[in-house]
């Protein structure tokens, strides 16, 4: 969150890929309930059909896939068969999994 406060979306990505997201998130989140507050009126069903959404579902899954291979990097083996691991992509995961 720093490195993305700071304005460096490189360095934040690598961190975490979804690090971004996360924080725009939390933006929207402290809006609503700021806005729930001066209504006074729940939005209750509609973070509930949200969270119920396939692309919501979607994220959940790819974090959650995200976070466990991070971790999988973080405390296992880095590497991928077939020479997959010496892709520049995957070298920048693993230098931002190690980083943690």
């Amino acid at each position: 969150m720093l490195a993305l406060a700071a304005g460096n979306w490189s360095k934040a990505l690598s961190y975490h890929l979804f690090g971004p997201l996360i924080a725009l998130l939390a933006l929207l989140l402290t809006v609503s309930m700021a806005a729930e507050l001066i209504t006074r009126r729940s939005w209750a069903h509609w973070y509930g059909r949200l969270a119920r959404s396939r692309p919501a579902v979607a994220m959940i899954g790819l974090y959650v896939l995200y976070y466990g291979l991070r971790m999988g990097v973080r405390y296992g083996a880095p590497s991928l068969p077939w020479g997959w691991g010496e892709t520049a992509l995957w070298q920048q995961f693993v230098s931002g999994a190690i980083a943690l």
